[in-house]
């Protein structure tokens, strides 16, 4: 699950640089500064989201599990 998340975030990753990153340098002058205020927290929120989730994933794959700890019956 968390190689998943890995990927879909460095997808998210490229979808941002193929895709906003042209329409941005193309020309900068008809953009609109509200609607790319608004994208801009868009891609912020997700972006932090995925971060989060991969972080606290790593952490719970990577947990220091007690020595002698024995499962229940």
């Amino acid at each position: 699950l968390y190689l998943v998340m890995l990927a879909v975030f460095v997808a998210w990753i490229g979808v941002i640089f193929v895709w906003l990153l042209p329409i941005v340098l193309e020309n900068p002058d008809t953009i609109d500064p509200m609607l790319t205020l608004i994208a801009g927290l868009g891609v912020g929120g997700i972006s932090q989201f995925f971060i989060l989730v991969l972080k606290d994933g790593w952490q719970f794959y990577f947990r220091k599990k007690p020595q002698g700890e024995q499962p229940s019956e």
